[in-house]
């Protein structure tokens, strides 16, 4: 219990600490508050201590000293424990203490948790990381597959340590560098390339097929031991005819003028013919009659109307000539032809058909419409072509009829035709309402030739059978289609 300086009298000196004081010398140690830093470090006072003895009495005891010495000496150790405790107090206090933290403790805190928080984040993206190097390092076998570089979609898979390429269908090798096209052939200079893996010929102008083997000769028949012949720049086939016979597709024999009279028999021999004659007649032609008595007897060539398809006979000496009209050609002019020289001529056996969608024009040079149709005509200057501009439709339709044509055996319709544009449409041939031929599709920009087999049995029950050119139109303008000289004659 705390003491008042006045109630008590000490002869001590006290030691200042930390506010308090404390009794150095008497046996009975009390704490002294002293809580003004002004009073003095110590001060002596008479100090009586009273107990109580065993009848109720006071003692008191003075706090003397028993002599001098004994005084002096501990005044001398108080002395230099104060200049201990003096000297301490002064290096306490000249060690800078740091300055008390001033602010919110909250926010600190919550700034402490959130940088632990990232740093703890941190460390386990860093361990992650750390891992997925240690596991990746680990893996990094090097494959015997690294740099084969198996080609065209191989694949490499390892057989007895080996890397070997496991080949797409159709490719071949080592590391698969065997293509189809190494063993396609793309005939007349056509070009192989690969579309989904696959080989393809890329064809000159003038080719098709699968192999560009489809040349402008492909479909010419020519007869008689001729050659179809062609040349790359204007890609028009063509007959190269032996001597002695000639037309485009050396159907012109030496026997086609029919030189052998009064029903000789004709034979083809080399370049020439020789005519054998019936009995009563002679004469390389066989134009000379006998009577019974062997003197010759008058004769006209033209008694038998060898010209046909009003043609006109005309003796000459002791044979004939038949002059033509422009439908027809031959010794006998029993060749049909259209080559439309003339507008809606009388004597074309292909007349316009009036219930269809649209006429054939008759032109010459080139077509109105760019990228479509033909630059000039096969033959002469003039052709038919159907114009398929607007206000035509997708659909719409035009035709050619014929005559009524009596079609003797081994009879053919040779003709040619274009049909040039990125939307072209059909062409097709009928003889009566049997379809005999059809093209759809674009087909290039050239003329080609073709021919037809007629049947001679396809007729009317008057024996007359017609034939019919049918154009019809693409889905756009782009899709004219031409033909010129159309011809029938024997195959």
């Amino acid at each position: 219990m705390t003491a008042h300086l006045k109630d008590i009298r000490l002869m001590a000196k006290f030691t200042k600490r930390n506010n308090e004081y404390e009794n150095t010398k008497s046996e009975y140690s009390r704490t002294v508050d002293m809580s003004d830093e002004n009073k003095h470090d110590y001060e002596e006072v008479n100090l009586t201590n009273t107990n109580e003895n065993e009848n109720g009495q006071q003692n008191t005891k003075q706090n003397e000293y028993h002599d001098f010495n004994d005084k002096q000496r501990d005044k001398s150790n108080i002395d230099i424990k104060k200049d201990v405790k003096t000297e301490k107090i002064s290096n306490i206090n000249d060690v800078p203490l740091p300055k008390p933290v001033v602010g919110n403790t909250k926010e600190i805190v919550i700034k402490w948790k959130i940088i632990s928080l990232i740093a703890i984040i941190l460390c386990v993206g860093l361990a992650a990381a750390l891992i997925t190097l240690t596991s990746l390092a680990l893996s990094c076998k090097v494959s015997p597959c690294e740099g084969v570089g198996c080609l065209h979609n191989g694949s490499c898979s390892m057989s007895d340590d080996k890397a070997i390429c496991s080949c797409i269908k159709g490719f071949n090798g080592s590391k698969c560098e065997v293509t189809p096209c190494d063993n396609f052939i793309c005939e007349n200079t056509g070009t192989c390339y690969l579309r989904n893996f696959s080989p393809k010929c890329i064809c000159p102008e003038g080719f098709t097929g699968m192999y560009c083997s489809i040349t402008p000769c492909s479909g010419v028949d020519c007869l008689n031991n001729g050659t179809c012949t062609y040349t790359t720049s204007s890609l028009h086939a063509s007959c190269q005819c032996p001597p002695g016979f000639s037309g485009e597709t050396c159907e012109v024999t030496p026997c086609s003028s029919l030189p052998c009279l009064n029903n000789g028999i004709c034979g083809i021999n080399g370049s020439t013919y020789t005519c054998t004659c019936m009995n009563g007649i002679s004469g390389n032609h066989c134009q000379t009659k006998t009577d019974m008595y062997g003197n010759q007897c008058p004769f006209n060539p033209c008694s038998r109307l060898p010209c046909k398809n009003n043609g006109i006979c005309r003796v000459d000496g002791s044979s004939y000539t038949c002059t033509c009209t422009s439908g027809s050609f031959g010794t006998d002019c029993e060749d049909l032809k259209c080559d439309f020289e003339i507008k809606e001529d009388p004597n074309c056996f292909l007349q316009q058909d009036l219930s269809d969608d649209a006429n054939w024009m008759h032109w010459s040079g080139k077509t109105p419409t760019s990228q479509t149709g033909p630059e000039a005509a096969y033959e002469g200057c003039y052709y038919y072509y159907f114009e398929t501009s607007n206000p035509l439709r997708s659909g719409a339709k035009s035709r050619l009829i014929s005559k009524n044509l009596d079609i003797d055996v081994n009879r053919c319709l040779t003709f040619t035709y274009h049909m040039y544009g990125e939307h072209m449409g059909t062409l097709n041939i009928y003889q009566m309402s049997d379809l005999k031929w059809t093209r759809s599709g674009n087909q290039n920009n050239s003329w080609k030739l073709d021919k037809i087999h007629l049947d001679e049995k396809l007729t009317d029950s008057k024996g007359y059978s017609k034939i019919t050119f049918e154009a019809i139109r693409g889905t756009s303008y782009l899709s004219d289609i031409a033909i010129d000289n159309v011809k029938i004659l024997t195959c």
